[in-house]
């Protein structure tokens, strides 16, 4: 009985959702979804100019499933970022911690083309600091539909970093969001 209750669970998971294929409007949607992901990172020397201690980053790929002929374009996110330093912080000893979201054909910042000292295609950049606290910096419901527009791969990238950690500790980092999108015909780019 339970082998069969997994089974049906696990198909009722990929089945198509009726609202997809029923899509023939220049948009569809909104759709909603949450996520939390974690790591715990604790780096390795920095020695680019001006920093210290050590750094490290993590990204996930999350894919999206529209119908054909259509792109994901989140329209909002929110959540919060969590994170904390594993065991006792040294006193004076802090560490950084990023949360991102971008589409993979995200330019790093300093390679863009259009605006200086900056990253196009990050919809979301969120920082924080430790200091032997934890870390909760809340996201609330942040219009990202501007840069919210996905590549033709229909995947989001989640990435996290620890910097400037001089606690010789791994941080724990998990960054958690709901999030609003919609499909959006290819034509109405």
């Amino acid at each position: 009985m339970k082998r069969l209750a997994f089974l049906l669970l696990t198909t009722s998971c990929f089945a198509q959702d009726p609202r997809d294929s029923a899509c023939d409007k220049p948009t569809c949607g909104p759709f909603s979804a949450a996520t939390n992901f974690t790591v715990d990172l604790a780096g390795t020397p920095d020695s680019r100019p001006a920093t210290w201690g050590s750094s490290a980053a993590q990204s996930w790929k999350i894919p999206f499933h529209p119908p054909a002929g259509y792109r994901v374009r989140i329209l909002s996110i929110t959540g919060d970022l969590t994170a904390w330093v594993h065991g006792k912080v040294p006193d004076g000893s802090t560490a950084g911690v990023l949360w991102g979201l971008q589409s993979t054909g995200a330019v790093d910042q300093g390679s863009s083309k259009r605006v200086e000292y900056s990253g196009e295609g990050t919809m979301l950049y969120v920082q924080g600091a430790l200091a032997g606290q934890p870390l909760v910096r809340t996201v609330n419901n942040m219009d990202v539909s501007a840069g919210g527009l996905l590549e033709a791969d229909n995947v989001l990238v989640c990435k996290v970093a620890v910097f400037l950690n001089d606690t010789n500790q791994s941080v724990h980092i998990e960054p958690t969001w709901t999030m609003t999108f919609i499909w959006q015909k290819i034509e109405q780019q």
